[in-house]
């Protein structure tokens, strides 16, 4: 067993003996979960929520349960509660104040009782967004938000309340949600996450949803655009966006008439050195009061191996609508950027786990999904502060900081009854700037 640590910990366990020290893998979770506490997170949390448990059974308070949640999603565990999965019982012991994880039969017990509880959460995960939006806008003074918006299909296999048949292109009749993404670009945080049945069309109560997300972005006082693919390119959501000073790019769908609308589309340009050709339509009041942007890409692919769009060869096949002033090709090449959201849908489903249904409860996975959306959120603040780790590895997903910075050995050591964490020297290196906030010292 002792082979699998460095020689630094070999040294602490002759030192003080194996009667009172543990071994841990993760223990980079330790200033982690230092971190959450100081985000004040749990500590809204509890204002907000009401345990309904029976008082005489709890153990734990609502904090803390949240807590454990959060930190066994970002330690990897996708199944919370799946027997192949094994939680590092050593560290999470030090998590509670019991000193003594709880049984997985308290979670469920937790969440049978407040799985509703995802409305308050989604409305958890937006404060947690506003509150750290407002701070980084100030610090980087950032004058305008770009907030990506799409959705994604959820696989549910076997009888699920409430679950709806809908699209998926490789399990076409299996039953699904779909999760719909508001990302944005600047912060690297998610201002919304919402689990939809998988028969709503996109622009299903979309209007709904964006007038009150543009009342609350309105307040952090900097200009906003709204990116989105096609299937939410809707005449009064243009309209509406239009009217309140919101700048939007969404992707056309190809119609038939908007093909036609293309061929007679006037101001061609062509770019020798990119092999893009952009035409344009102005606005028209019987057609389309906003600027159209027909774009055709020679290639099939750009440099990194993204596929264009590409329905009809040798036609104009990528078609914007758009009430921004800009030049045709920078619509598009602001555009182009949209594609991080893909590697954000990807990452939440790979590497948080957004696609795995957890039990047979509608509100069970609608809760797990508003945890997963804060947890991200959590990672891409914790990273923030991480800067030189940021700047040398660029965009860093969650099975990166797993083995970067969270999975380092450590030892706990128990001299006089006290819990001390011992840490490498080189585990140090990794996250040095964080370890400088928070009460841990480099072992000797």
């Amino acid at each position: 067993m002792l082979k699998k640590f460095s020689k630094l910990s070999k040294k602490i366990i002759r030192y003080y003996g194996q009667t009172n020290l543990k071994i841990i893998k993760n223990g980079g979770l330790l200033p982690l979960k230092d971190f959450i506490v100081s985000l004040e997170l749990i500590h809204h949390i509890e204002n907000v929520g009401i345990d309904n448990r029976n008082q005489d059974l709890i153990e734990y308070t609502f904090g803390e349960i949240i807590l454990g949640f959060i930190l066994k999603i970002l330690a990897g565990n996708k199944r919370l509660f799946d027997y192949r999965y094994k939680d590092d019982i050593s560290y999470f012991d030090l998590i509670f104040s019991k000193n003594k994880e709880p049984h997985e039969n308290t979670y469920r017990y937790f969440l049978l009782k407040n799985g509703y509880y995802h409305r308050i959460f989604s409305r958890i995960l937006f404060w947690l967004f506003m509150s750290q939006a407002k701070r980084i806008i100030e610090e980087r003074k950032i004058n305008s938000i770009t907030i990506d918006i799409d959705n994604t299909a959820r696989i549910i296999y076997g009888h699920q309340e409430g679950a709806k048949k809908g699209y998926s292109a490789n399990k076409t009749y299996k039953k699904l949600f779909q999760a719909t993404v508001w990302y944005c670009r600047e912060l690297n945080l998610l201002a919304r996450l919402e689990l939809r049945p998988g028969n709503f069309h996109s622009i299903n109560n979309f209007f709904k949803d964006l007038k009150l997300m543009i009342n609350r972005l309105k307040k952090l006082g900097v200009e906003i655009l709204i990116v989105a693919d096609s299937g939410y390119e809707d005449q009064k959501v243009m309209d509406y966006l239009d009217d309140r000073g919101i700048k939007f790019i969404f992707c056309l769908k190809q119609r038939k008439t908007v093909k036609n609308r293309g061929k007679y589309a006037k101001k061609k340009e062509i770019f020798q050195d990119t092999g893009i050709q952009v035409k344009e339509r102005f606005p028209n009041v019987y057609t389309n009061p906003y600027r159209e942007i027909y774009v055709n890409v020679s290639d099939e692919c750009d440099d990194n191996g993204q596929y264009y769009f590409k329905f009809a060869a040798g036609k104009f096949t990528n078609i914007f609508t758009t009430n921004l002033d800009w030049e045709a090709i920078e619509v598009y090449n602001h555009y182009r950027k949209h594609a991080i959201i893909e590697k954000i849908i990807e990452e939440l489903k790979n590497d948080f786990a957004l696609g795995i249904s957890h039990n047979d409860l509608i509100d069970y996975n609608q809760f797990m999904t508003q945890l997963k959306g804060i947890a991200f959120n959590v990672k891409s603040l914790y990273l923030e502060n991480l800067g030189n780790i940021v700047k040398e590895h660029g965009y860093i997903r969650l099975s990166t900081m797993q083995n970067e910075i969270i999975n380092i050995p450590a030892v706990i050591v128990n001299p006089g009854n006290r819990k001390i964490i011992k840490f490498a020297a080189s585990g140090f290196v990794r996250v040095k700037s964080i370890y400088k906030k928070f009460r841990y010292k480099e072992a000797a």
